[in-house]
């Protein structure tokens, strides 16, 4: 089962949610970090400074793949310029060889023109029909209500796009005060009608915000219903 992390515009903590996700999976399960993120934040929160998959055109694995016990990190981009670098070129074989070391796969997919990006896009649909699992996202919006309307607008369409599960939504970055955290409350309901997906809100937390990885790594209780709902999402999925 793959889960992917998505949203309208940065900041909003897709990569910090998604790895911390990520490094607490693998404490009980092989899982695969797919840094999808056009600057591999993820990646760099990790040590990993491989160049990515794009920058080398996947002829280097060193370069765009490197494993920690049981969490292993892929790094497709890395910078603007491989953006631009990566259109057609697909080792189908170096991804297989990686992909099923794994038995879960969190994705930090970053932008959403980065998922409609050409090798972006050749990568699911082979990553699907090779794997043969199912494919879930994740949205994470901050609390301002229109990027939340938008943010279900945009899960709603990738739902569509890659015959997706919506498995979640993430208000964050609520600012710790009663009226602020009611609100977004009130939006998280009115949000579970809309994508009949479960709802989280997560408070503003300065653990999170300073959070650098690997090397930093420590349970924070605001979050782990969010884990422990994906955890059982993913192991309800592949029983």
């Amino acid at each position: 089962m793959r889960v992917g992390f998505v949203g309208v515009k940065g900041g909003t903590g897709k990569t910090t949610i998604s790895l911390y996700i990520a490094m607490k999976l693998a404490g009980e399960n092989k899982v695969l970090f797919i840094d999808k993120d056009l600057l591999g934040w993820g990646s760099k929160l990790l040590g990993f400074r491989g160049m990515g998959y794009c920058k080398t055109k996947g002829e280097a694995i060193s370069e765009f793949y490197k494993q920690y016990d049981n969490l292993g990190v892929l790094k497709f981009f890395g910078d603007i310029s491989s953006y631009f670098k990566c259109d057609k070129y697909f080792d189908e074989a170096k991804l297989i060889e990686i992909y099923k070391k794994y038995d879960y796969f969190i994705v930090d997919y970053g932008e959403p023109y980065l998922i409609r990006h050409n090798i972006s896009a050749k990568e699911i649909e082979f990553f699907k029909s090779e794997i043969g699992t199912r494919i879930g996202t994740v949205s994470v919006s901050d609390p301002f209500p229109p990027d939340v309307k938008e943010n279900v607008n945009m899960m709603n369409e990738l739902s569509k796009e890659l015959n997706s599960d919506k498995v979640a939504f993430v208000i964050n970055l609520v600012p710790p005060l009663p009226d602020e955290l009611e609100l977004a409350r009130e939006q998280a309901s009115e949000i579970g009608d809309w994508c009949k997906c479960k709802t989280f809100v997560i408070p503003f937390l300065e653990e999170l915000f300073w959070y650098r990885g690997r090397h930093s790594f420590q349970d924070i209780e605001e979050i782990n219903h969010l884990f422990s709902y994906i955890r059982d999402y993913l192991k309800n999925k592949v029983a």
